[in-house]
């Protein structure tokens, strides 16, 4: 027969021991959604393309209007890049009188492996 013996100081040591682990695991992709983010965020207003008065047709056009909403927020470990300009998504994707100009799924495609890899690392796996 085998006899085990934990104290309960011992007890309370491991238990503090996993709790950290936890929480240092939950900070950690926490954090790594949040720069996973940040960066999807660079890359898609780096990617986004810019009106023109050529592109346009109108005399002394400014634009940039598409790029300069791009949004990035993270709520717990959710994360989002995201644009509100009400014309984002036939730029993204194209019509039928126009071709897509992607921007925010290749931003996503250029951080993918990386978020993967931290991810990984954060979880230890």
């Amino acid at each position: 027969m085998i006899t085990v013996k934990i104290d309960e100081a011992s007890l309370s040591k491991a238990l503090g021991r996993i709790r950290w682990y936890g929480e240092k695991v939950q900070a950690d992709a926490q954090a790594n959604i949040q720069k996973t983010a940040f960066d999807v965020q660079r890359n898609a207003k780096q990617n986004a393309p810019v009106g023109t008065p050529a592109s346009t047709g109108i005399k002394g056009y400014a634009g940039g209007r598409l790029r300069a909403d791009i949004s990035q927020r993270v709520i717990a470990f959710n994360g989002s890049v995201f644009n509100t300009v009400h014309y984002a998504p036939y730029v993204e994707l194209g019509t039928v009188k126009m071709s897509a100009q992607p921007y925010l799924f290749p931003a996503w495609e250029a951080n993918r492996r990386r978020y993967i890899q931290r991810m990984r690392e954060a979880l230890r796996i």
